[in-house]
């Protein structure tokens, strides 16, 4: 969520740069949410209720299904379980339901 917090950070404030990392996509996040409850919505009920992610990208072939296509090299799948912190509580449903960043600030 921290590229959605810069996002919305600078449609407001002036600053001389931003990075975005892990940024959702302008157009919001609900495909990737609907393709989730579709292939999962078990996992993907339970995930929006605790807040934690982690448990639902690992092992790492369930992070290749929900991030990654077939080509993306093993390497950079297996490595993405590892690299993720705990989702902060909440923070799924405030990236489903707020706006959207506005892309032509």
């Amino acid at each position: 969520m921290g590229g959605l917090i810069v996002q919305k950070y600078l449609e407001r404030y002036d600053a001389p740069a931003g990075v975005l990392m892990t940024s959702i996509p302008p157009q919001g996040n609900l495909g990737n949410a609907l393709r989730w409850i579709r292939q999962s919505p078990s996992d993907f009920a339970k995930m929006t209720i605790t807040g934690k992610a982690l448990p639902y990208i690992n092992p790492p072939q369930l992070a290749r299904e929900r991030f990654f296509s077939p080509h993306t090299p093993e390497a950079d799948v297996v490595g993405t379980p590892r690299d993720c912190k705990r989702t902060v509580r909440g923070s799924a449903s405030t990236v489903y339901c707020c706006a959207c960043p506005d892309p032509s600030v």
